[in-house]
């Protein structure tokens, strides 16, 4: 598996999310490509949540890739500490001892894909919806020894959604955040932030982003390795705005942009 089909697998999740029956399915004469449906709220709002993204991302995988394997929830090689006191937030990566269980724990992978080695998955997969906080998603992507996939779904994007500014609290803001601490990390690898023993970021290793939003419906999308992305401060930049419902683009960056509205 390449990483074209990675891509393929996360545009044809999208596809199908994109085509999720709404709150009326009592149309019987309407062919879905899936069941799944988005569960509504007792206010009668559908709730969107990163479940749907996975579940619809293992069946592709179960229906076309039948040579790949996948486990859920994956214990992570090496242990950390996400806690939080007051206002400060303390995450840590530490290095496990053999046969001691050492400080930290070891946190979960959502999923990750395997081809012919069960202890080595070649790719991690971590899922997220809504804007909300990436750190420790990032953190894993990056301090695990594989190549990653972040798939973010969306259910709607206005003009502030996908900002970069700092001081703003768009999806990509927070991306580049989440980069920011990862190098204070790498900066205090000599101190007990990373435990007693250093750790190595393989930065050879690429992690693809796959943003899917459902309204307007858009996926966008950038690969880079761990190195690219570390060094760059303006890998995630994106400039866009909405207009009558729809993503006008003045300066892709490298990022792929489809429309699916």
């Amino acid at each position: 598996m390449n990483s074209s089909d990675l891509k393929l697998i996360c545009i044809n999740t999208a596809v199908k999310l994109f085509d999720l029956p709404d709150k009326d399915i009592s149309d019987t004469q309407t062919i879905f490509s899936s069941k799944l449906i988005l569960p509504v709220y007792n206010t009668n709002l559908e709730r969107v949540s990163e479940q749907e993204a996975r579940f619809l991302f293992i069946n592709e995988i179960n229906n076309f890739y039948k040579m790949m394997f996948y486990s859920i929830e994956t214990p992570t090689k090496y242990n950390y500490i996400f806690s939080k006191h007051g206002e400060k937030e303390e995450l840590k990566i530490c290095m496990p001892s053999k046969g001691v269980p050492g400080i930290g724990k070891s946190a979960r992978i959502d999923v990750s894909l395997y081809t012919n080695e069960k202890e080595s998955p070649f790719v991690n997969v971590e899922f997220k919806a809504k804007t909300v906080d990436v750190k420790t998603d990032f953190l894993k992507l990056f301090a695990e020894p594989s190549d990653g996939l972040f798939f973010h779904l969306l259910n709607s994007v206005d003009k502030n959604t996908l900002t970069v500014d700092k001081g703003e609290t768009g999806v990509l803001t927070k991306y580049k955040s989440s980069i920011e601490h990862l190098n204070s990390l790498k900066r205090n690898q000599s101190n007990n932030s990373f435990g007693n023993s250093e750790i190595s970021y393989d930065e050879s290793k690429k992690i693809l982003f796959f943003l899917c939003c459902l309204s307007p419906k858009f996926i966008l999308s950038k690969k880079g390795t761990k190195k690219e992305i570390l060094n760059s401060g303006d890998f995630f930049d994106f400039v866009y705005k909405i207009n009558h419902e729809k993503v006008d683009i003045s300066n892709l960056n490298g990022w792929d942009f489809v429309d699916f509205s």
